[in-house]
């Protein structure tokens, strides 16, 4: 919406200016608040253009800091999950707080089982 706006309102603007300007050669002049309307069209864009460009250099600076931040300190990566509230691990802990294994680990008594990636995977035996 805000892209067509800003697409088609210029040139509705300019249509209208023109519109006026014939208008006003076959009546009286259109005045509000004591201002010749096209000028008051003219002045109203004009303060509607400096707030836009203050907001896209605030944002501009805004983005310069983070990154001259980021270039210093390094960056903080983004959640996957925009929901901050979500919690970060399920994973089903032991009481000391370690996580439980859902398989055996490289290294245990039972040598033809191992977990890879959560995986479990056999592994050949030796023959001897």
């Amino acid at each position: 919406m805000a892209k067509r706006v800003t697409k088609i309102l210029p040139k509705l603007a300019a249509k209208l200016k023109q519109r006026l300007k014939k208008w006003e050669k076959e009546n009286d002049e259109l005045w509000i608040d004591g201002k010749h309307f096209v000028d008051h069209m003219e002045h109203v864009e004009e303060e509607y253009n400096k707030e836009n460009e203050a907001k896209k250099s605030k944002k501009k600076a805004e983005r310069q800091a983070k990154m001259k931040s980021d270039l210093r300190y390094g960056s903080k990566p983004e959640s996957r999950r925009g929901n901050p509230d979500r919690i970060k691990s399920r994973r089903t802990l032991q009481p000391d707080g370690r996580p439980k294994w859902k398989g055996t680990p490289l290294g245990s008594s039972n040598k033809h089982r191992a977990t890879v990636g959560g995986n479990v995977c056999r592994l050949k035996r030796k023959k001897k």
